[in-house]
C-alpha cells in the first residue's frame, strides 16, 4: 500500500513540474520521496461558505522543515490533486485555505518535507463547502401602477446579508441586467421607475453578503404597468361662428378621469403646443381675427397624470370669413339725385351700409353713413350742383360681420339742384324722397 501511495504521489508530481506548469505553480518544496518522514495525520476540519480550516497531529521529527499542501482544481474535477500552499514550520498543526466557492467539494492531501525530500502523501480529505446564502424566500410584483413597477420582499434574516440586487429581464437579449443595488438587510421594496406604459417585465433579486457572496436568483415576479387612457372620441370644430372656433367630443367615463388637454396648431401635422386644460367636454377658443384656421387636438389625463397618446390626428376649426366685398357697378346723376348701384354674390350678406363723403373743400369733407339698405342700390336724394361726393358700400353678412368697403368712386354734376341754406324756420308740406322702383330712396 506505501509502495501504491508513492507510485501515486510521483505520477502527481511529475504531471505538476511537467504538464501543468502553466496552470500551477511549481512546489516549493523537494519533489522526492522519502517514506521515513512523518506522515501528516489529519484530526479534523471545519468548513464554511468560503474557507475551509484543517488540524493535524503535531511533527515532532526534526529533519520536517515544513508542511506541503495538495488540493483539487473543482473546475477540473478529473485532474489529478495539484500542489497549492506550503508552510515553512514544523511545529504549525492549522491551516485555513480562503477565497472558495460555496456548496463546493474540494480534496486535498498533506505532506511534512525536509531540505532534500518530501514524506508520503497523507490520507486524502473531501470536504464541501458550505452552501451559499439563499435568496429572498418571498417576493411579489405590484402591477397597475402608472410607469413604475412596485417589488416587495421578505427581509433576509442571514446576519451576514448586506443588501440586495435587484435584475430586470432585457426582453430584447434575454438577458438579466442589475438595476439597482440596495444595501441594507431591512430593506423590503423597490420601485423601477420610469417604464413604459401598458408593457410586461420580469424582476428578480439576488441577497448579498459582507464577504462578497452572491446569492442565487429569486423566483420571478412579472408585473405590467398602467395602460394609457382611451382618447376622446368623435371631436368636432365650428366653422361657421364669429370671431371664435368651438370644440366638442364625446365624453370618457372612466373613474381615474382628471381632465382633459388641448393642443392647437397652425399646421394640420406639426408645431402643436399646449394651448388649454378642461374638465367638460367642450371649449370655445376666442379669436380676434375672422376667417383664422387653426387645428387642434384633445387629450384625456387621468388621476396619475397619464395622458392618453396624442399623436392622433387633428381636426380643424376656423372662424367665420367676412363677406366679400361689393363692386360699384354704377354712379350716375339721375334726375335731382344720384344713383349708386353695386354687385355681390356672398350668400351670407343681408344688408349694405353706404357711405357718403362730401368734399367741403381742399382739406375738409363730411362723411355720413346709412344701414339697413337691403338691396344692391340706392338713390341719394340730398346731393346738390357743383358740390363732389364719393361713395363706397360695406356688405354686412351674419353674425354683423361687415366687409370691407368698396373702391371709392367720385360724381360731380351742374344738373343736380342747387343747394340753398335752410331758413331760421322751415316748414314742410311734403317730401324730398323721389321713390324709385326697385331701389333704396331713403335720403343721407
Amino acid at each position: 500500500m506505501k509502495k501504491l501511495s508513492a507510485i501515486l504521489l510521483s505520477l502527481g508530481l511529475l504531471i505538476l513540474i511537467d504538464g501543468c506548469g502553466l496552470l500551477h505553480p511549481k512546489p516549493a518544496i523537494p519533489t522526492s520521496l522519502d517514506s521515513t518522514l512523518p506522515v501528516v495525520k489529519i484530526n479534523g476540519h471545519i468548513q464554511d461558505m468560503r474557507s475551509i480550516a484543517f488540524q493535524w497531529k503535531p511533527i515532532h521529527n526534526p529533519r520536517v522543515t515544513g508542511i506541503g499542501i495538495y488540493r483539487s482544481n473543482p473546475k477540473l474535477p478529473h485532474a489529478p490533486i495539484q500542489y497549492h500552499a506550503v508552510i515553512d514550520n514544523r511545529f504549525a498543526t492549522h491551516f485555513t485555505d480562503t477565497g472558495l466557492q460555496p456548496n463546493t467539494p474540494y480534496r486535498y492531501f498533506f505532506t511534512t518535507f525536509s531540505k532534500h525530500a518530501q514524506s508520503m502523501a497523507s490520507a486524502t480529505i473531501t470536504v464541501l463547502t458550505s452552501p451559499g446564502p439563499q435568496s429572498v424566500t418571498w417576493i411579489h410584483g405590484i402591477s397597475g401602477m402608472p410607469k413604475s413597477a412596485k417589488i416587495i420582499w421578505r427581509p433576509d434574516v442571514h446576519p451576514l446579508t448586506k443588501g440586495y440586487i435587484i435584475q430586470r429581464l432585457n426582453a430584447a437579449s434575454n438577458i438579466w441586467v442589475n438595476i439597482a443595488k440596495l444595501k441594507g438587510r431591512l430593506n423590503s421594496e423597490y420601485i423601477d421607475t420610469p417604464l413604459a406604459s401598458n408593457k410586461t417585465y420580469q424582476y428578480r433579486v439576488k441577497v448579498y453578503t459582507y464577504n462578497n457572496l452572491v446569492s442565487l436568483p429569486s423566483k420571478i415576479v412579472t408585473i405590467t404597468t398602467k395602460p394609457l387612457p382611451l382618447g376622446v372620441q368623435n371631436l368636432q370644430a365650428s366653422k361657421t361662428l364669429a370671431y371664435k372656433i368651438k370644440l366638442s367630443w364625446s365624453p370618457v367615463h372612466i373613474k381615474t378621469f382628471a381632465y382633459y388637454k388641448i393642443y392647437r396648431s397652425k399646421y394640420p401635422d406639426k408645431d402643436f403646443t399646449y394651448y388649454a386644460k378642461v374638465t367638460q367636454n367642450h371649449f370655445t377658443d376666442r379669436i380676434n381675427h375672422d376667417g383664422k384656421t387653426y387645428y387642434y387636438k384633445v387629450t384625456v389625463v387621468d388621476n396619475d397624470g397619464l395622458q392618453s397618446n396624442p399623436d392622433i390626428p387633428a381636426i380643424g376649426g376656423m372662424t367665420r370669413a367676412r363677406p366679400a366685398r361689393p363692386i360699384i357697378t354704377m354712379i350716375s346723376a339721375i334726375g335731382h339725385h344720384i344713383h349708386v348701384a353695386w354687385f355681390d354674390n356672398d350668400p351670407q350678406v343681408h344688408s349694405y351700409i353706404l357711405i357718403k363723403k362730401e368734399k367741403i373743400d381742399w382739406l375738409k369733407s363730411k362723411t355720413s353713413k346709412i344701414a339697413g339698405i337691403t338691396t344692391q342700390a340706392y338713390n341719394d336724394m340730398k346731393a346738390y350742383a357743383n358740390k363732389t361726393y364719393s361713395y363706397q358700400v360695406i356688405a354686412v353678412g351674419s353674425m354683423g360681420l361687415e366687409s370691407q368697403p368698396s373702391k371709392s368712386v367720385s360724381i360731380s354734376s351742374p344738373n343736380l339742384p342747387i343747394y340753398h341754406k335752410p331758413a331760421t324756420s322751415v316748414t314742410s308740406n311734403g317730401s324730398n324722397i323721389r321713390p324709385t322702383n326697385n331701389l333704396n330712396t331713403n335720403s343721407l
